[in-house]
């Protein structure tokens, strides 16, 4: 009888730890999968004016603060979405950021205190600034006489308004970070899957920048810093975007980002004073942002890019210079012919 216990203890000690050790397995398995078809975004967005900005907005007068985010865009979003070879775009993460002024006391040293003036006038912004540019360039200023400073704090939510500290599955965080003068944007646990992804960041319907990532990029690596989102990036993905709208969002069909930025590299794009195109979106709703560019300017030099593509060189040149001088300048065309002359040489 004795034996008979311990045989069947035996047999269900055996039972209890096959149980374990294949719930182990499942474990494991199911947080590989997970891993597997997920990843994650840290990218960042400037707030201007930036030095390089200002000597801009000396040189060339068309350059406004509309084109760039600054501290008086108080409330700011991000959408981050994949792009169906359908034209469907899925949203897989979105977040919100709120900027406002916070006041802390400072420590003043004794120096400090007996050259209240000089503190004043080393730590105060620019006293030739106009009312404006403070507000816009001023990220920390001091008042002397209460000893308070005062400094930019951001508070995150989510798409039902609670606040958060962090990003999660399809909640997207948005960070002030006060010595990079720029928001920081972190997006986790985004569904893998389509060949193209965009991150979307605006203000408002008319103040956006977009950031396209293919999904070769991500199959190297399924954490993915990328470099500041800015105004060029902007300008080429709009500029990819409507072309693979009119090849019917076949990926296949159309040539790579990289063959957009040889034709219109940072120096055409500077030259050519490019500005931010009005939203021609008859809605806009925060939560699920639409934006629909439809102007000359990009569907002209689409246009003189597909004709680029078929290696129709004199063609193509010819198009440029036929280009009126109100969608692009001289200098801007120069650029231009030069790059399709290398482009197809």
């Amino acid at each position: 009888m004795k034996k008979v216990i311990n045989a069947m203890a035996s047999f269900m000690f055996l039972l209890v730890l096959i149980f374990f050790m294949a719930c182990g397995k499942v474990t494991q398995v199911a947080q590989t999968s997970e891993d597997a078809k997920s990843f994650s975004i840290k990218a960042s967005v400037g707030i201007s004016p930036t030095q390089s900005m200002k000597t801009q907005l000396k040189e060339k007068s068309n350059i406004t603060t509309k084109n760039y985010f600054t501290v008086l865009d108080e409330d700011v979003y991000t959408q981050i979405v994949s792009i169906e070879e359908n034209g469907k775009f899925n949203e897989l993460s979105w977040g919100k950021s709120c900027l406002a002024l916070d006041f802390k006391p400072i420590v003043v040293s004794k120096k400090d205190n007996k050259d209240p003036g000089n503190n004043k006038h080393r730590l105060q912004e620019n006293q030739n600034s106009s009312a404006n540019n403070k507000a816009i360039e001023s990220h920390t200023t001091i008042n002397a006489k209460e000893k308070m400073q005062k400094i930019y704090v951001s508070t995150a939510y989510n798409k039902s308004g609670v606040k958060t500290q962090s990003s999660s599955y399809k909640r997207a965080y948005i960070n002030f970070k006060k010595n990079d003068n720029s928001w920081e944007i972190s997006a986790t646990k985004l569904e893998l899957g389509p060949k193209l992804y965009l991150i979307k960041f605006f203000s408002t319907k008319d103040k956006y920048y977009f950031k396209l990532i293919e999904a070769s990029l991500i199959e190297e690596n399924k954490s993915i810093s990328l470099k500041e989102i800015t105004l060029y990036d902007t300008f080429i993905t709009i500029m990819y975007l409507k072309q693979l709208e009119d090849n019917n969002y076949v990926v296949e069909d159309i040539a790579p980002i990289s063959d957009l930025t040889k034709l219109f590299d940072l120096k055409f794009f500077h030259e050519s004073q490019y500005n931010l195109s009005e939203n021609k979106a008859q809605k806009f709703d925060i939560k699920n942002p639409v934006f629909l560019v439809n102007r000359d300017y990009e569907h002209e030099l689409l246009r003189i890019y597909k004709i680029v593509l078929v290696k129709e060189k004199e063609d193509a040149i010819k198009n440029v210079k036929d280009l009126s001088l109100e969608i692009l300048n001289k200098k801007a065309k120069d650029i231009l012919i030069k790059n399709i002359n290398s482009y197809l040489k």
